[in-house]
């Protein structure tokens, strides 16, 4: 063959045909051109609204956390639906997909850079690719020529209800595949079903804290109370051997205290002893009083000792003190009246 010929390669571009830039002449002066594919993945781009979709994503405290029922039974109906072995839940976060469920996929999260849903969440839209090979955007991304080897993969977004699109439920297969309208409208019923659960899972978490706070600031109030008339008992008595018995009473109708017993320090030998008790009318305590009059009570030894050596209170089942006590559970028994379920020594 003769004339000349100019040949200009290239490594790598965007997945499309190119004309090849090759032109041979042969000796009759004839042109031939080729076209030839390079491969190269589009990663999937960040949206406009990023730093409040991050905000969104992050407001429901779903991240990293444990698997849960309500989430693995979705993405299992998700499966069954679409006849797929792998369903997930998927999140995307900063850099990363996060799966906060999934079927027939082992991995916790992969990068974003390489996610399908990513495209999703870039696209605020439903994605439906029924031949990754075959699609230029994944025909040689990493999850496609390698494990889990994705052909086929459907997401509906997963967009809350100020329109922030926080990852999608999705539906992947390893061979090609497609949908029925039917499936997809039924796999759009669970991606809303996803953040309904996703907003009841905050909303749970949210009364659990008011929850929380309010009872610690009722308790904060009740303590304050205590030490206000506590105080008063001691300003109207003459000694605190006097006050001692009201300070008790007193513990015990605002703390809902059923016994309240006070012990003294000796400085030889190091030992507790009972000063004076306090029991409500209906609580039968004779027998655990008497017991405690007759005890010396060592630094450090049993629960009321240890109290004392570490400075801070502790909470017993009444059975477990009772038994740390060596009598029977006569003293408080909880088929009475009493209420409460614990010992408290402060």
């Amino acid at each position: 063959m003769g004339g000349a010929s100019r040949r200009l390669s290239y490594l790598f571009s965007t997945t499309f045909f190119l004309l090849n830039l090759r032109s041979c002449r042969n000796a009759y002066g004839v042109l031939f051109t080729g076209l030839i594919r390079f491969n190269f993945m589009q990663k999937p781009q960040i949206p406009l609204n990023e730093s409040d979709r991050q905000l969104a994503l992050e407001r429901y405290n779903i991240l990293d956390t444990l698997p849960e029922q309500e989430y693995d039974d979705l993405t299992q109906l998700a499966a069954s639906i679409c006849g797929t072995p792998i369903a997930l839940i998927s999140f995307i976060d900063r850099d990363r997909q996060w799966f906060k469920s999934r079927v027939g996929l082992d991995t916790l999260e992969t990068p974003r850079d390489i996610s399908f849903c990513g495209h999703a969440v870039a696209n605020d839209a439903f994605l439906n690719v029924p031949d990754a090979i075959q699609d230029p955007r994944f025909a040689d991304n990493p999850l496609v020529v390698n494990e889990p080897n994705i052909r086929f993969y459907t997401g509906v977004p997963l967009k809350t209800s100020d329109n922030f699109n926080l990852g999608t439920l999705c539906v992947i297969d390893s061979q090609p595949h497609d949908l029925t309208p039917q499936q997809i409208k039924q796999l759009e019923a669970l991606g809303r079903l996803v953040i309904s659960q996703l907003e009841l899972r905050r909303n749970n978490e949210a009364s659990k804290l008011f929850m929380s706070e309010l009872v610690r600031r009722q308790q904060t109030e009740k303590l304050v109370t205590t030490q206000n008339q506590i105080a008063g008992v001691l300003a109207e008595s003459s000694g605190f051997s006097n006050a001692a018995m009201r300070i008790l009473r007193t513990l015990c109708e605002l703390l809902s205290w059923d016994i309240a017993e006070l012990w003294l320090v000796s400085s030889y030998p190091r030992a507790l002893s009972l000063m004076t008790s306090y029991s409500k009318p209906e609580i039968v305590s004779t027998e655990l009083i008497q017991t405690h009059q007759l005890m010396s009570i060592e630094y450090g030894s049993g629960l009321i000792g240890s109290v004392w050596a570490e400075g801070k209170a502790k909470c017993v089942e009444i059975d477990q003190y009772l038994r740390s006590c060596t009598i029977q559970e006569k003293g408080l028994q909880k088929e009475q009246k009493c209420e409460k379920k614990g010992v408290v020594v402060n």
